[in-house]
């Protein structure tokens, strides 16, 4: 008799800690969830596909007919850098530190 008792006493607790557990189990698939998805969006963003590359080194832009990853652009044929970013960025990121207009289509600014 004296069991019946100890179980109807630690019920509620037993209750309250379930509780807990699956509350905590459902955040960690959340977690899971997100993790995967991060994951996932850090592939698709390694895949950039785009058929004009500029050299981030001289300038030089090379052009593909189909859209190509970065590892598609090897060597620049200019200068033989390596390091590549898509044509319209590096275009963008030096009109801002120069504070001019943003350049027009042959790599040259706007003139006033």
């Amino acid at each position: 008799m004296r069991s019946n008792i100890m179980d109807d006493e630690t019920q509620p607790a037993r209750r309250f800690v379930k509780a807990r557990l699956l509350e905590i189990q459902r955040c960690a698939d959340d977690l899971q969830r997100c993790a995967r998805w991060a994951l996932q969006e850090i592939a698709r963003l390694d895949e950039i596909r785009i058929r004009r590359w500029r050299c981030v080194h001289c300038g030089y832009v090379i052009c593909f007919t189909k859209p190509a990853t970065i590892e598609g652009c090897g060597k620049c044929a200019m200068c033989g850098g390596t390091k590549f970013a898509p044509d319209g960025e590096i275009k963008a990121e030096e009109a801002a530190a120069k504070d001019t207009p943003v350049p027009d289509g042959k790599g040259k600014p706007l003139s006033d």
